[in-house]
């Protein structure tokens, strides 16, 4: 322990100062040199030192008390991180209060020291590196097949793409394992999956070797699954290619929602269908929340909730899960381990889609689904077996199980057992996590943003989802949120209109009155 350390625990629970003689006399001058000099115990203030309590200060900040010293402490950590300055200090703050850094962030905000879209460095992901190997694959040549690909307008990571044949259907999914081992970097499971966010989007991969290995832009590599059906769309045989394909089209979702009015395009209607059917028959659900979408502008925020149970959506949705069932099934039958999604707890949601309270239940109806290197039914889906395939530029587990797809389409035992895959996930969840916590609070706090902008001093309509002989919690399906209010008496499910008076999307939450 420092000697400047030792006399601040003598002095921290006797005084708030000490004149710089007295300090002298005490404790000698070369601690009074050290003193002086910049350092998270003590700060100059004319012919005294302040004997810094950091916890005292920052929970006197949080009431009320102003002190620009502390703010500009903590807008330097939420600027630079672990790599402040002041990085002593923080910890201290941090673990005598027991506080995290989101916290810090919500306290600045609220007090008006932050920009809306000015993000903390825990929300920043720093771009990295990867080893790539050559592709040594013999392959289908399949680029003379019309591919087409459906993404929104913006997106760079083009994981999938359809072709149609007759009665031959094929699903290609960019071949990323070919050339991306996990092995070789084991550091993209610290990335897990892409971070899409209102400001700006963190990509799992590097942009270079997105574009290099993204389905659009050129001649691309491709695992693809042939599958052959026959007149009635019942699934005759299915065969997995290495392949090379070329983008012929890259439709939205709005656009491919009338090109599926015609053929040969409608029969993936139809074959999406029969597959959903095959799903809900086994017990399965079928449920969609809309998508919460933002735009930040410098004149306002706005704001759409897309609804995805739309033809478009239905369709490339089946289609993938599709796809990763074969493949999953296909692991499973010859004891491959791999990163399985398990749900083996059946639910009995009551969910009716004209109920005002469907998207809230829907919210709370179901668990997460469990990672393991074993497979086990996925009773949500209705599936016996499910792992993922179809997002490798997205998400790492899809890459590890695409290379033992490979490894099995080459009659290789697997690369990675199952205490290193289980390994794997232990790593992946914890960030992954973390990662869906950031989206989830930047979504959260960009809808109270657009409230604040929009509906203060207004009528919203709320349903009330859940009471108590305190309390009615409400919920506004507009918004995808639930707010409080110290009323009881009221019948869940009830309409009510609410005025909004204010609004704080720091702390996520708004002042809200019902109206009669």
């Amino acid at each position: 322990m420092s000697r400047l350390r030792e006399i601040w625990e003598i002095l921290i629970n006797k005084v708030d100062k000490i004149s710089l003689e007295e300090f002298r006399s005490s404790y000698g001058e070369e601690a009074l040199e050290m003193a002086i000099s910049p350092n998270p115990y003590f700060s100059i203030k004319e012919n005294y030192l302040r004997v810094n309590n950091w916890p005292k200060r920052f929970t006197n900040f949080e009431s009320g008390k102003k002190d620009d010293e502390l703010v500009e402490i903590l807008i330097d950590y939420l600027k630079n991180g672990y790599r402040s300055k002041n990085i002593q200090i923080i910890e201290e703050i941090k673990s005598n209060l027991s506080i995290d850094d989101t916290r810090i962030y919500k306290t600045l905000g609220r007090k008006g020291y932050l920009k809306y879209n000015e993000l903390p460095f825990f929300f920043i992901e720093e771009p990295v590196s990867v080893n790539l190997e050559e592709d040594n694959y013999e392959r289908v040549d399949l680029t003379n097949l019309y591919s087409f690909s459906v993404d929104d307008d913006e997106t760079i990571e083009v994981d999938d793409a359809i072709s149609i044949d007759g009665n031959k259907i094929y699903i290609h999914v960019a071949d990323v394992s070919s050339s991306l081992k996990i092995s070789k970097n084991l550091h993209l499971l610290e990335r897990v999956i892409s971070l899409y966010l209102p400001e700006k989007n963190f990509y799992f991969l590097p942009s270079d070797v997105i574009e290099k290995l993204s389905l659009h832009n050129g001649i691309k590599n491709s695992l693809t699954l042939l599958l052959e059906f026959d007149e009635n769309y019942k699934l005759k045989n299915y065969k997995f290619l290495r392949a090379k394909i070329k983008l012929k089209d890259r439709f939205n979702y709005k656009t491919f929602e009338k090109i599926l009015l015609i053929e040969p395009f409608k029969k993936l209607l139809s074959i999406s269908r029969k597959f959903q059917l095959m799903r809900l028959n086994n017990g399965g659900y079928s449920y969609v929340l809309p998508l919460k979408k933002f735009k930040i502008e410098e004149n306002g925020v706005k704001y759409e909730l897309i609804d995805l149970n739309s033809k478009s959506y239905f369709v490339v949705s089946e289609l993938m899960i599709l796809y990763n069932y074969i493949a999953s099934k296909l692991l499973k039958k010859n004891d491959f381990p791999a990163v399985y999604r398990n749900y083996e707890e059946k639910t009995s949601p009551n969910l009716n889609e004209n109920d005002p309270l469907y998207y809230y239940k829907i919210m709370n109806a179901f668990k997460s689904t469990i990672l393991s290197s074993s497979p086990k039914p996925h009773c949500i889906l209705g599936l016996d077996v499910y792992a993922q395939f179809t997002s490798p530029l997205r998400r790492v587990y899809d890459i590890i199980n695409q290379e033992h797809l490979h490894r099995l389409l080459d009659n290789l035992q697997p690369i990675y057992s199952n205490e290193k895959i289980e390994e794997f996930i232990r790593i992946a969840v914890r960030v992954e996590k973390r990662k869906k916590f950031i989206q989830r609070n930047r979504l959260d706090f960009w809808t109270y943003v657009y409230i604040k902008e929009n509906y203060k001093d207004k009528i919203i309509k709320g349903f009330v989802c859940r009471v108590n002989d305190k309390w009615s919690e409400l919920f506004f399906p507009e918004f995808l949120i639930t707010e409080k209010v110290y009323y009881k008496g009221l019948d869940i499910g009830k309409k009510v209109n609410c005025l909004v008076k204010d609004v704080d999307p720091f702390g996520g939450k708004m002042d809200i009155f019902i109206v009669k």
